[in-house]
């Protein structure tokens, strides 16, 4: 007579399945082990603490003449080398003076811009081709990441705008490149954000 724990089952029946799943529980308790844990809170704020690391002021030259092209290209904004991120406060600052102009006799400008905004325009259609038609031109612009929006500098102090991440590009604002001269030196200055403490 067959001895049954449940009604269909046989013990021998429910004994085979138990020792087949021990290695299996075994093996699992193994991996467990050799699998990293989940880190504490702690220790991952201390990972963000360091990742969000103080960084030192950036300073960069960034030419009103970038190349010999009259329109601009995509190659002729200044890549600063900075990175702006989650963690800073990014406050831009410039000092110097450029022309947009080939006429020596035109005064020189800081990066606020020149007293007028139509620095590119086309007099057949009416389309502004500077980079930031509502800033003035030769006014300093940036942009975060290649394919950034644009937004007006001059001569700071000015804050990067927080809602981007990646790297900051510098040129002046105007379309006709191939006879501007002068540069700017432009200073990046980083601050915790104020949100990082509690992150």
């Amino acid at each position: 007579m067959q001895f049954e724990l449940f009604s269909g089952v046989s013990f021998r029946f429910l004994a085979l399945m138990i020792a087949l799943s021990l290695p299996l529980s075994a093996a699992y308790a193994a991996d467990e082990k050799l699998s990293p844990a989940t880190p504490p809170v702690a220790e991952r704020a201390d990972v963000l603490a360091s990742s969000c690391a103080a960084k030192a002021d950036v300073t960069t030259v960034v030419l009103a003449r970038p190349s010999d092209s009259w329109v601009a290209q995509s190659s002729d904004w200044t890549d600063s080398g900075i990175v702006v991120d989650a963690c800073h406060t990014v406050i831009i600052t410039a000092a110097g003076q450029w022309r947009y102009g080939r006429d020596s006799t035109e005064p020189l400008m800081s990066g606020a811009g020149a007293e007028f905004k139509a620095c590119g325009i086309d007099y057949k259609t009416g389309i502004d081709h500077s980079p930031l038609p509502t800033a003035p031109c030769g006014a300093l612009i940036g942009k975060v990441g290649a394919g950034g929006k644009p937004f007006l500098i001059g001569d700071g102090p000015t804050e990067v705008p927080s809602d981007s991440a990646g790297k900051l590009y510098f040129i002046m604002n105007d379309w006709e490149f191939g006879d501007n001269s002068g540069s700017l030196t432009v200073t990046a200055t980083f601050k915790s954000a104020p949100a990082t403490a509690s992150r």
